[in-house]
């Protein structure tokens, strides 16, 4: 079995919660929250995070399901009692962040479209940190799992991965032209301004997730609003 972390814990000591079934079986095995359900529930989370601890060492295209089965301690055949195949174990663990993720920046943007002096601009993104910082926190493999394989080949099974990366990238270009609208930004290309903010976001939280900058995830937040500001902020 994969093992089991707390983000303030140190990394060979790191958990987060286990995810749902991706599917649940039109006919259910036993009643619901029965023990027959209950088991297959902690089989699907089981090769979840097996498979997450070996798509994080490997990467997600060379892992096999015989490896994964293997991490669960499982016979190959059950694999497919649970999942189609290991694209659809991806999306299980990009559901886990997803949503969560979504309503996150489309409520920064939301602020910011409200937004008439820098300091209702600064406000939306200090919530934006705050709404994302849970999630790292529930699910911070997963996240890093996200920064890591962001950049990799948007095909097979790590295309849910990719999928969830450019969502977050092209969000990222709204964010910046809303603000850009308002003239509260200075006159810069929002994609070059947003992939400035964007990169800086991702090698700090990889960074961090990895176990190579110490500190409170919830300062970095505050830290990053800080500097984007006073780079990117018009003087008018």
């Amino acid at each position: 079995m994969a093992r089991l972390y707390s983000i303030e814990a140190p990394m060979e000591a790191r958990a987060q919660a286990a995810p749902e079934p991706r599917h649940l079986p039109r006919k259910r095995p036993g009643p619901a929250g029965g023990k027959r359900d209950r088991n297959r529930r902690k089989r699907t989370q089981e090769l979840a995070l097996a498979a997450l601890e070996l798509f994080l060492e490997h990467g997600i295209w060379p892992v096999t399901i015989e490896q994964i089965v293997s991490g669960a301690n499982m016979a190959k055949g059950s694999f497919y009692r649970y999942y189609k195949d290991k694209t659809e174990v991806v999306e299980t663990l990009v559901l886990q962040i997803a949503p969560r993720v979504r309503t996150a920046i489309d409520d920064c943007i939301r602020g910011i479209k409200e937004a008439s002096d820098s300091w209702m601009l600064f406000a939306a993104y200090r919530q934006l940190g705050e709404d994302l910082l849970p999630v790292v926190r529930e699910h911070p493999d997963t996240v890093l799992l996200l920064l890591q394989e962001s950049r990799a080949p948007a095909t097979g099974a790590n295309a849910p991965m990719q999928a969830l990366a450019r969502e977050i990238t092209e969000k990222t270009y709204e964010i910046t032209e809303a603000a850009h609208s308002h003239g509260l930004l200075k006159s810069i290309n929002p994609h070059i301004s947003g992939r400035v903010v964007l990169g800086a976001i991702e090698k700090v939280l990889f960074d961090y997730l990895r176990g190579e900058l110490v500190g409170n995830p919830a300062d970095f937040s505050q830290d990053l609003v800080a500097v984007f500001l006073t780079g990117f902020l018009s003087g008018d």
